[in-house]
């Protein structure tokens, strides 16, 4: 069985798949408060883990199955993070972990909602060896699918380019709203700006 947010050398384990199963026999708004927690510290690098577990006391589960399922959902958000998922993609997985369509969309739209700052973060934690040697972007417009139903919605692809200390060249690629597009950018040039005026 194949998932969209695993690494393709990554083996999934039994026990692993039975977490993420189990996350779908959670109530619907427990698992979306815990997505929204989960993604909320995966977008602040700098948040202490005490933080966190203190945000989750506010979700009504036992103390150990709410842990548990934070750290199983931590796990799939940020390998969905590393590989830049888009909407669809999260969907197609949710689906296959045995998500109902309910639960699916409204964590498909948290997703949509924090997947540039849980990227900027990773891409933040790829290293001071790693060096952007490229970015490209490209608008598009939808025409609707099975999972998305919305046609005619803007979106942006983007495609970083990054050098790794020995000298191998990855391809990170992105798809986010025209917003989302505009706050990166805005971040990327303050980011250059600042190299400027120290170099």
């Amino acid at each position: 069985m194949a998932f969209n947010f695993l690494p393709l050398e990554y083996d999934l384990g039994a026990e692993l798949l039975a977490d993420l199963r189990s996350l779908s026999s959670l109530p619907d708004a427990a698992l979306e408060a815990l997505s929204s927690i989960c993604l909320q510290y995966l977008q602040n690098s700098s948040l202490q883990p005490q933080h966190f577990y203190s945000a989750l006391d506010d979700v009504e589960l036992p103390v150990k199955q709410r842990e548990s399922a934070a750290r199983t959902l931590i796990l799939f958000f940020r390998f969905s993070a590393k590989k830049v998922l888009n909407r669809t993609k999260i969907l197609e997985d949710l689906h296959q972990l045995g998500f109902n369509e309910n639960i699916s969309a409204r964590i498909g739209t948290l997703w949509d909602q924090n997947k540039v700052g849980a990227c900027k973060v990773m891409l933040g934690q790829i290293g001071v060896g790693h060096e952007l040697v490229d970015m490209e972007w490209k608008f598009g417009v939808t025409y609707g699918n099975k999972f998305v139903n919305a046609k005619g919605e803007c979106f942006v692809q983007l495609k970083f380019v990054i050098q790794t200390p020995d000298k191998k060249r990855n391809e990170i690629f992105l798809e986010v709203t025209p917003r989302q597009f505009y706050d990166l950018y805005g971040d990327l040039e303050k980011i250059k700006a600042i190299m400027d005026i120290h170099s």
